[in-house]
């Protein structure tokens, strides 16, 4: 239970913190997947925050994405 809630706290604090959390992008990514990997597969409330946050990140780093630079072109074409 106290997964659940720090994973809904920090998934808040990303999608309130917006532009001012991308420094906290790269931990947060490795602290759900470190989930993902060690967490018992009955345990579907923080399979549904891990993806909370991982939304959130997504719209934080999201306006980067969009730039249109070589870099995120090459980054696209390896995700398809």
């Amino acid at each position: 239970i106290v997964q659940v809630w720090a994973l809904h706290a920090l998934a808040l604090i990303a999608d309130c913190g917006g532009q001012m959390f991308r420094s906290y992008v790269e931990p947060s990514l490795a602290l759900i997947l470190h989930l993902l990997l060690s967490v018992s597969p009955s345990q579907s409330d923080v399979f549904q925050c891990c993806g909370r946050l991982l939304g959130a990140l997504i719209i934080t780093i999201g306006p980067e994405l969009q730039t249109n630079t070589n870099y995120i072109s090459i980054l696209r074409s390896s995700c398809l």
